[in-house]
């Protein structure tokens, strides 16, 4: 009888890993259990080897995971093939009960012949007491040194949050790793600041992440991708994955930007079981100054306040209201609102207390806006201290930042452009044909266009903040922007009689 015989090969996450960092091929390589039994077969006429099956970076733990094995299991239903080989029985699989019901049960009932060369055993010559006793202990001892890896994964990691190094396969954008400790990544983190800027300056999630893909900023996903690391998210909505409200959101509230080092947060619930939990916030591993911060604890807060505000825009404006989520009543102490009407043949702006407005109770509490300013003004105006404050957080307010944005953009125009040229020199040796040519031709000559956009709104961009600080040199000429009213007052109350109390961030001078 001739066998067509299934070579099965399985290499795990952690041996792939460990070839990967020590640049060797080991002994349980795909390649070299490919020659193992190549070898081993060459002198059985009786076995006529059919197919490999791969699964390179796979648990030996979890069948229906496996890609190969799946395959495989579908040829030996169809009867393609009725046997299978592999190196040795942890190669097949370490979860002994599963194993064992493949080897001794399943396989002979479907006329499957197995071999495991390295461990001596075949299913056609096997004794009683080798089905009976060999293979039962031997799958037990592989699915112990499963167990007993996965706790000392464990416990690595575990000693590695401990000390602050990064555990996770990826880093968080905005940071690079070196010898385990995250360090910020230029590019990104200027990316990062930038996020955090625009929603201080009152910009949604959803807003800055249009901006940003405006802009041509690559998305966390694309720049790893870019960069050589392979990386797929479930939150990927598009083919080249651009920026989501959810994408800014997570970068919004990720404590790592200020230091804070955050891991543990998931946990598979065994070495068996691949589903993952969430583990509760107190039992995560917490670890104060790890890194470097990419953005102040003051900055980092203010977000996280106004991210829970009502946050309403200015009347007949585009932008967020300069005193929203500042300003509240100071009786009820409900937020105050911004209304619009008309006072003399003349237009203005007020603010009034919601509970008032939505007919809740309370009072009007009703002040004129630009009045409410010019106090606010003269308030940080008469300390030297905030004025200090004032002019440093406009000197930080990223006008280098336009700069490397146009300057990356520029790099992705002249990379289309190369592309572009090869491609031509590929259609005209004839290794592309006409349609594949003109399938790369429009890809690139689209990035180009795509990016010429970018380097447009972005030196635009850049303009316009630079003449929003040339007009505010004159300090004494201007009315704090929204960014400076929420970095430098904590809240205004507006009482009775139009009493104001104002609660600033900075030491008032003597």
């Amino acid at each position: 009888m001739v066998y067509r015989a299934a070579l099965y090969l399985r290499v795990s996450k952690e041996d792939a890993k460990k070839a990967e960092q020590n640049g060797q091929e080991l002994q349980n390589s795909i390649e070299n259990q490919r020659r193992f039994l190549l070898e081993y077969l060459k002198d059985q006429t009786e076995i006529e080897v059919y197919d490999c099956y791969i699964d390179r970076g796979y648990s030996g733990l979890l069948f229906e995971e496996r890609p190969g094995f799946l395959r495989m299991w579908k040829d030996i239903l169809d009867r393609t093939v009725n046997m299978i080989v592999v190196k040795d029985l942890s190669r097949f699989g370490r979860e002994h009960i599963q194993t064992d019901a493949y080897i001794r049960k399943i396989f002979p009932s479907l006329g499957v012949r197995f071999l495991a060369v390295a461990d001596s055993y075949d299913s056609l010559f096997a004794k009683e007491e080798e089905q009976n006793l060999l293979i039962p202990i031997k799958n037990f001892i592989n699915d112990s040194y499963a167990r007993d890896i996965s706790i000392k994964i464990r416990s690595s990691q575990e000693a590695m949050r401990r000390e602050g190094i990064c555990a996770g396969a990826f880093v968080p954008y905005g940071y690079r790793k070196e010898q385990g400790r995250l360090c910020p990544e230029a590019e990104s983190a200027v990316v990062v600041k930038l996020i955090y800027l625009l929603k201080l300056e009152g910009k949604s999630a959803g807003h800055i992440a249009e901006k940003l893909n405006q802009w041509g900023i690559s998305s966390p996903a694309e720049f790893r991708r870019e960069r050589g690391s392979v990386y797929y998210t479930g939150f990927q909505e598009y083919e080249t994955a651009k920026w989501t409200g959810t994408s800014v959101d997570r970068i919004l509230k990720n404590r790592v930007y200020i230091g804070v080092l955050e891991q543990g947060k998931r946990k598979r619930i065994s070495y068996k079981v691949q589903t993952v939990i969430a583990v509760p916030e107190e039992k995560w591993s917490r670890i104060e100054g790890a890194h470097p911060a990419i953005i102040s604890e003051e900055a980092y807060q203010l977000v996280q306040k106004i991210s829970g505000l009502d946050m309403r825009q200015a009347p007949r404006q585009n932008s967020l209201d300069r005193l929203s989520g500042l300003l509240f009543c100071g009786d009820c102490k409900r937020a105050m609102v911004r209304r619009s009407g008309h006072a003399k043949r003349k237009r203005e702006d007020y603010y009034i207390c919601s509970g008032y407005n939505k007919g809740e109770g309370c009072s009007r509490h009703s002040i004129l806006a630009d009045r409410l300013f010019q106090i606010v003004w003269s308030v940080i105006a008469c300390s030297s201290k905030g004025m200090e404050q004032m002019q440093k957080l406009r000197e930080k307010r990223g006008r280098n930042i336009w700069d490397i944005f146009i300057q990356n953009s520029e790099k992705k125009i002249e990379k289309y452009k190369k592309r572009l040229e090869q491609a031509e020199e590929d259609f005209n040796r004839g290794i592309l044909n006409t349609e594949e040519y003109q399938r790369y031709r429009t890809v690139y000559l689209e990035g180009q266009k795509k990016q010429r956009q970018a380097v447009f709104l972005c030196k635009q961009e850049k303009s316009r903040r630079e003449e929003e600080d040339k007009q505010s040199r004159e300090w004494k000429e201007i009315v704090p922007d929204r960014l400076l009213c929420l970095l430098l007052i904590e809240k205004i109350e507006i009482g009775e009689e139009k009493k104001i109390k104002i609660w600033v961030r900075f030491r008032m001078d003597r």
